[in-house]
Order: C-alpha cells, then sequence, then structure tokens
C-alpha cells in the first residue's frame, strides 16, 4: 500500500523538479487506484498549496480533484488509533501533518511516498517512507 503525499500531487500541477516521476506515480494511481491511500488532509492539502499559484487554474484543478475522489483512491479520517500513531512519530520533529501520512503508512503496513527529503530523513529508523526520486 501505498501513502501518496500531497507533496507528490502538487507536482502533478507545477512543472517542478521530479514533476516526471510524479506523473508517473499519477498514471499508477489511476491505472491501481486502489493499491494507493491518503489521510483526508491530503485533498485539503492540495487545496491549499495550488490556490496560492497565481498561474494554476482552479478550475481544472477542482475537475481533477473530484474525479481523484472517486477513482478508488483509499481516503482514511482521523481515528483514535491513527490519532495516537500520529502522537508517536511525532517525536521525530516532523509536523503534524507529516506524522499523519507516517501513521497512516504503520496502520495500513504500507509506505509514505513523499518529496519531503528532511521528514523521510528524519524517519529514516522507522522504515515507513520511501522518497519520490527512489520511486521504482
Amino acid at each position: 500500500m501505498v501513502i501518496l503525499d500531497a507533496s507528490i500531487a502538487v507536482k502533478w500541477f507545477v512543472d517542478e523538479n521530479e514533476s516526471d516521476l510524479a506523473i508517473s506515480v499519477l498514471e499508477e494511481l489511476l491505472y491501481s487506484p486502489k493499491d494507493f491511500a491518503v489521510p483526508e488532509l491530503f485533498f485539503y492539502e492540495i487545496h491549499s498549496v495550488l490556490h496560492k499559484i497565481p498561474e494554476i487554474d482552479v478550475h481544472h484543478i477542482t475537475q481533477f480533484t473530484d474525479r481523484l475522489q472517486v477513482s478508488g483512491l483509499r481516503r482514511f479520517p482521523m481515528t483514535p488509533e491513527l490519532w495516537g500513531l500520529t502522537q508517536f512519530f511525532l517525536k521525530y520533529g516532523i509536523s503534524s501533518y507529516d506524522a499523519s501520512y507516517a501513521a497512516l503508512a504503520r496502520f495500513l503496513s504500507g509506505h509514505w511516498l513523499t518529496a519531503d527529503l528532511k521528514a523521510h530523513k528524519s524517519l529514516k529508523k522507522e522504515k515507513i517512507s520511501t522518497l519520490l526520486s527512489d520511486w521504482k
């Protein structure tokens, strides 16, 4: 199970370093959506980041995220168990958002796919994350 970080999804809309790799993740997600999961905050994060970029077509993003939300991508709300796991990962000095992704990865026995090198390095001991640059 791949826990998809919002940092990957943003690269689908913004041409930046590793966008080609992010697109390959998107292709796999669209082919096998049930192999991917996100905490519910994933969509809020995408919304927050992309709406700050003036050249982004908000209508296009809305259409895409609407389709993504019904694609079969597994979405998880915060539950007491995930809350506890999130608290555990906060001890590594990562953000609460990042801890939520790590918690979901642990909960589902999956891997958190992220472009966030700092968070990935912080969690190296836990072997819970994979960098986009190491994607297949």
